[in-house]
């Protein structure tokens, strides 16, 4: 479980970027992380115009 807002995210981002390329199965198994692993993260900001990597974020929850 993770707690990031605004700037605080990005200590997350490299975790995220690389559930999503195990998710899709675009890196090779050795570099993925195990099956069975969940990350629960929470993040908030000022704004959504103000927010970091929401992209990333919004699409790991779309291919989870």
């Amino acid at each position: 479980m993770a707690f990031g807002a605004g700037t605080g995210v990005l200590v997350f981002v490299d975790v995220v970027a690389r559930l999503i390329l195990s998710t899709l199965e675009l890196i090779p198994e050795s570099q993925r992380f195990h099956p069975g692993f969940v990350l629960h993260l929470y993040a908030s900001f000022v704004a959504r115009e103000e927010a970091v990597a929401l992209d990333l974020l919004e699409y790991l929850e779309k291919v989870q």
